[in-house]
């Protein structure tokens, strides 16, 4: 067995006996009905096995795209783990950006362990960054506007302010449009 698969279960090791060590002291039971998503997080996890494996330099760069879809299946199990056991399924209208998110991190993360060209470092970048900031943007809206009860207040408020810059814009001054030159001169 190669040192980095060594390294890889270690740390399994380590983190299944911690999340049993939490479970114990917090009295959390573990049933199927509501860890069912680790059916899910599991395979996302193996698509990192191939890429820690001893190989050479050219399958090295290609087995690391295989952490792309390994952030992404990762991702929607830990999101499915978060809902099935908070029973908050509502918190999808925003945590959905969450998977669209580590599409970028898969793609960061592919291209540093596979040596990729930086524009793919660059564009999953930005597509974390967009992800993370529709993520903030979208749970403040729904969970502060919509399921967190302030509804009544904020939305009239928010209608009132929108009726108001729909007002000002309509009864601002408006300019005069210059007259056209009619000289055949240099203007």
């Amino acid at each position: 067995m190669g040192r980095s698969l060594e390294f890889l279960l270690a740390a399994v090791l380590i983190v299944l006996g911690a999340l049993f060590l939490a479970l114990n002291l917090t009295g959390i039971t573990v049933t199927i009905e509501s860890w069912w998503p680790l059916l899910i997080v599991v395979p996302g996890l193996a698509f990192f096995v191939p890429v820690f494996l001893p190989t050479g330099r050219q399958a090295h760069k290609a087995l690391s795209a295989l952490a792309i879809p390994g952030c992404v299946t990762t991702t929607v199990g830990l999101t499915a783990l978060y809902s099935s056991l908070t029973d908050r399924w509502e918190a999808w209208t925003y945590l959905w950006t969450l998977p669209v998110g580590a599409i970028g991190l898969g793609l960061i993360t592919a291209s540093l362990l596979g040596d990729w060209s930086p524009g793919v470092t660059r564009a999953g970048r930005r597509l974390l960054g967009l992800s993370l900031l529709a993520f903030v943007i979208l749970c403040v809206i729904f969970e502060v506007l919509i399921f967190g009860g302030m509804a009544r207040l904020y939305w009239p408020v928010i209608l009132v302010l929108i009726g108001m810059l729909q007002l000002v814009w309509v009864l601002r001054p408006r300019r005069r449009s210059l007259p056209a030159h009619r000289g055949k001169g240099r203007v």
